[in-house]
Parts: structure tokens; C-alpha cells; sequence
């Protein structure tokens, strides 16, 4: 009976194996985020449409953050907060070596925020906060608290 296969069949009958039961795998355990990449790629495709799959793709999606306002884009907000940190950069830049006191800091980094106050309250705050909180530790040696964080916004 084995004399009447070829390995070309053997082969053959192994990689359509495989194919199934990774198809089927794949459907199993990855059924959403494969339904969520065939929906980008048809957006992708179809502009005029877009809108339309796109808005049902969002309701499908769970929502981690709400909107911050709905005059500013989620787009335009992370420009603001890449602007803020490199703002920061900079000014960290400037003050690192100085033997800068704590307060003189706090103050100097709460000017730097004083016009970003739409920021608060998103996404964005959090991750300005992280790195200031990193910064400080690591270029200053000051460990700073929430409540110290959330003085800077005020």
C-alpha cells in the first residue's frame, strides 16, 4: 500500500493538512482581529466608503479614552504633546549639571505646561507625566509624587 504513494502526494496530502489546521487555528483564536485587518484593508481600498467602515469598525472596537473636545483631533492633540515634550527636552537639556533645586524645578516645568492646559485630563497628559516623572529620576535624582505631577498642571 505505501509503494502506491509518491513523496510528491505524501507531500502534497501533509501541506493541505497543514493549511486546514491552521486556517482553522487561526479562525478560532483570531477570528476578531483578523475580521478587524480585513475591515482596515477595506477601508484602505475604498475611500468614499471608508467612512462608513471605519465608523463600524469604531463601534466594534472597545473604548479606552473618551474624546477630549470636540473641536481637536486625536492627531492634532499628539502634535501638541510632541511639541510639549520637546519643549521639555529642552529645557531639561538646559537645567541638567546646574545643581537646580527642587522647587526652582517644579516651577520651571509648570511654566513650561502652563499653556497646554486642554491636554489635561487625555491620554496625553499621562504619557507628558511619564516622562517627566522619568526624567526627573534619572537626570535629577528626584522622585516626584502624583500630587507633585498634578501640581505641574494647575
Amino acid at each position: 500500500m505505501l509503494k502506491s504513494i509518491s513523496w510528491s502526494q505524501f507531500g502534497l496530502f501533509l501541506l493541505l493538512g497543514a493549511i486546514v489546521y491552521y486556517g482553522w487555528v487561526a479562525i478560532r483564536y483570531y477570528g476578531r482581529e483578523l475580521r478587524g485587518f480585513a475591515n482596515r484593508k477595506a477601508t484602505e481600498k475604498d475611500p468614499a466608503e471608508g467612512a462608513q467602515s471605519a465608523d463600524a469598525a469604531d463601534t466594534a472596537q472597545p473604548t479606552l479614552f473618551k474624546e477630549a473636545s470636540a473641536d481637536e483631533s486625536a492627531p492634532e492633540l499628539f502634535k501638541v504633546m510632541e511639541k510639549v515634550i520637546t519643549k521639555l527636552k529642552s529645557l531639561v537639556g538646559e537645567m541638567t549639571g546646574k545643581g537646580i533645586q527642587r522647587q526652582e524645578l517644579l516651577d520651571r516645568l509648570k511654566a513650561a505646561l502652563a499653556g497646554y492646559h486642554h491636554l489635561k485630563r487625555t491620554p496625553y497628559q499621562v504619557a507628558i507625566n511619564n516622562y517627566i516623572e522619568r526624567t526627573c529620576r534619572t537626570n535629577f535624582s528626584l522622585p516626584l509624587s502624583e500630587v507633585d505631577l498634578e501640581e505641574l498642571w494647575k
